[in-house]
């Protein structure tokens, strides 16, 4: 049997890759929050083109020395390199143990560019871990995250329900009631109840897992074409202070590639959205399933 799995690991480093506009800074808030619930370090990212002359260098230089001091008493570090910004980014992924890429997007068209273009692409391509993905609607620059609730984006798949204990483990740092939800409709197509009964009662056994440990928890079922902005009008009537969803092949709610449902859920939420990557393996004692 094919099960996935997600590693539960408690974020020790929080990335955050930069450009220098005030966009790419709206993950230092986040970032600063979940320093201080993880007791994490943060550590910044910049690259520059090899034909920047040694004033640009500098200038980048101090530009991220400048950000590290807003950001004490917090233990920060900062990395620049010139060449290319994805190497630059994965250096640092590869660098340290949990490390959680903390990074904006600008929600373009195609395979949706985030934070300098096409190389986050390369990016969430190349890393294994989880990544927090900030919109340009996120409200909550000010404050790191906003509300008093965690989404759990759910499509009834083993891969969606192996992100569960994420979805706990940050609940509990943050101190957030879990709202799980399920999108009802897909690419235009409803799920009629005979179709979508399994969906529901696993949606209602993960709410029953959650109350059992402890968790406050409720269970929504969404009625919407296209799933991702269902999810973020919900995060709007919410108060939802992030969403976390699972990203694997043949789900209903998020594609391997990041180009369907959550990056255009990053583009349209009020909140970050967490994006966890479930691993198939062929151990049918594995607790991903059903457990963390």
């Amino acid at each position: 049997m094919n099960v996935h799995s997600v590693e539960i690991r408690t974020v020790e480093t929080i990335i955050v890759p930069l450009d220098g506009s005030p966009m790419a800074e709206d993950a230092l808030e986040p970032a600063r929050t979940l320093a201080d619930a993880f007791g994490a370090r943060i550590e910044l990212v910049a690259a520059t083109d090899h034909r920047s002359d040694a004033n640009s260098v500098q200038s980048v230089e101090q530009y991220l020395h400048g950000l590290a001091d807003s950001l004490r008493p917090f233990d920060v570090g900062t990395h620049h390199q010139t060449g290319d910004p994805d190497r630059a980014i994965l250096e640092r992924v590869h660098a340290f143990p949990g490390p959680l890429v903390c990074m904006t997007t600008r929600g373009h068209t195609g395979i949706g560019a985030m934070l300098l273009g096409s190389v986050t692409e390369r990016v969430v391509r190349s890393v294994s871990g989880p990544i927090l993905m900030i919109g340009p609607t996120f409200e909550g620059a000010s404050s790191g995250f906003r509300g008093n609730r965690l989404v759990f984006a759910f499509d009834g798949s083993d891969a969606s329900a192996a992100a569960i204990g994420v979805a706990m483990e940050w609940a509990q740092r943050l101190h957030l009631d879990i709202r799980v939800v399920m999108v009802l409709h897909h690419d235009g197509t409803f799920l009629a109840d005979t179709d979508a009964t399994e969906g529901r009662q696993r949606a209602h056994e993960l709410v029953r897992r959650l109350r059992e440990e402890g968790h406050c928890a409720e269970v929504a079922f969404l009625d919407g074409i296209e799933p991702a902005r269902a999810i973020a009008a919900d995060a709007s009537h919410h108060d939802v202070a992030i969403v976390v969803a699972a990203s694997h092949d043949h789900s209903r709610l998020v594609g391997s590639t990041l180009g369907n449902v959550t990056t255009r859920l990053a583009h349209h939420c009020p909140c970050p959205v967490l994006v966890v990557r479930p691993t198939p393996a062929d151990d049918t004692s594995s607790e991903g399933v059903h457990g963390s």
